[in-house]
Parts: structure tokens; sequence; C-alpha cells
């Protein structure tokens, strides 16, 4: 089968979907064997996964010895695991502990602003050398970065002027998207964290709903443009 947009942005959605998945590092411990383990991860604005680790932990031991690592995360339907979709992606994991990376993981896992109360905690970076995804029968693909990651992003202040917008001025909106596209009985503590050029994500009572868009999102304007006819379509449907 032939590696089409329609698969690359599936296999896209279901990374930016979820929020945690069994990272995998060569173990120190045990003498070059891979280590896996659940972790939690959120998206930078290039799409790679940021992971907040223990100091003390083994992935945070195993990285800095070895950064070669991947993450695989499951679609979770509830059906047959060996039909469900898969991502892998493969690469070096690499602490980059900046202030916009904490900000970011703090802003998709709010409770993780404690944890540096109790040890010292480092953000890595996953940087991607290679993608794996398996989307079902006969759809299995070895997927290369340049490709993965070829959708057109919006610049990071715009990202940002969007959110803080829809947080301070349409909290109701936010209210009515979680309960017409997600069918969350939602209140004005709901929160938009996070939009690129496939959707919109959202945190509700601390679990993290993402939206997906019909249409992509290649700027600002067609974000308003989105959001407006999200908002319009959901507030009829929630009346």
């Amino acid at each position: 089968m032939q590696l089409t947009e329609s698969i690359l942005n599936e296999s896209r959605e279901l990374l930016k979907e979820k929020d945690f998945g069994v990272l995998s590092t060569i173990s120190v411990h045990l003498d070059g064997i891979p280590f896996g383990s659940v972790a939690n991860y959120c998206l930078d604005d290039k799409g790679h996964p940021l992971l907040l680790i223990s100091d003390i932990a083994q992935h945070a031991i195993n990285a800095k010895a070895d950064p070669r690592c991947s993450i695989t995360v499951l679609e979770q339907s509830g059906g047959n695991v060996q039909s469900e979709s898969r991502i892998t992606i493969s690469g070096n994991l690499i602490a980059d502990d900046s202030d916009l990376n904490k900000e970011r993981y703090e802003l998709y896992f709010p409770e993780s602003k404690s944890y540096h109360d109790f040890h010292d905690f480092t953000v890595f970076r996953l940087v991607p050398i290679s993608v794996r995804y398996i989307g079902g029968f006969g759809k299995i693909f070895w997927i290369e970065p340049v490709d993965f990651y070829s959708e057109p992003q919006m610049k990071s202040e715009a990202k940002q002027f969007i959110i803080e917008h829809m947080n301070d001025h349409h909290a109701d909106s936010l209210v009515d998207y979680a309960r017409y596209y997600k069918g969350v009985e939602a209140d004005n503590s709901t929160l938009m964290i996070g939009i690129d050029s496939g959707g919109i994500d959202m945190l509700q009572n601390g679990k993290k709903l993402r939206i997906q868009s019909t249409e992509q999102i290649k700027d600002a304007q067609k974000a308003r443009e989105i959001l407006v006819s999200m908002a319009k379509k959901a507030s009829t449907r929630s009346s």
C-alpha cells in the first residue's frame, strides 16, 4: 500500500490524540537490554514528544548514557489489541529543559508543577529518526521524519495568542466544544492548551481532549474561521 497524505494524517493524529505511551531506553543496569515503561508525553511546536523524567529514574540514567530510544503509542479502542492502530517514534532522547518546554509540559500536565518538590526533574525531547505506523491490516509503513513532519505549522506566537484569546474571551465556546465534539459534560474550568494544523487540544478536569479539525489549520486566519464555525455548530446543538 502506498503512503498517502490521508495515512500520514492518521498517524499524526494518533500521536497527537494520546498523552502516554511505552518509552523504551537502553538499560545501563541490564547491560544494554531494552527497558520499557509507561510515560506521559506532550508535543512541542515541531511535534516532537516531550517527557518529564526524574533524574533518578531509569530512563534518565539510561538516556544520559545512550540516548537511543523509542516510544510506542496505542489506539486503545477496547478491541483486539493486535488490530488496533499504533505508532512508534524512534530516535534520541535529549535533555532539553528550556523554560518553553517546561511551560508546555506543565500546560498539558498541571500536576507536574509540584514534582520538583520531591525530586529533580528534567524535560527530555525525543528527536525522531524514524516513524513506524501500523494502521490495520495491510497498512504498515516506515515513515521518514521529513514526511511525517511536513504539515504546515503556525508560528508559536500566533498559537499562543489564539490559546490565550480563547481562554480569556470564549470560555463558553470551549464548554460547547467539549460537550458537542467529545460528549463531555464540561464547565468553565475547560481550557484550550494547544492548536496545530490538525486540530485543538483542551484540558477538562485534568483530562486531555483532542478535537480533530475537518480542514487543515494552515495559519491564524484559517484558525479563526474554523474555530468560529465549530463554535456556531456546537452552540446550536448544545442549546
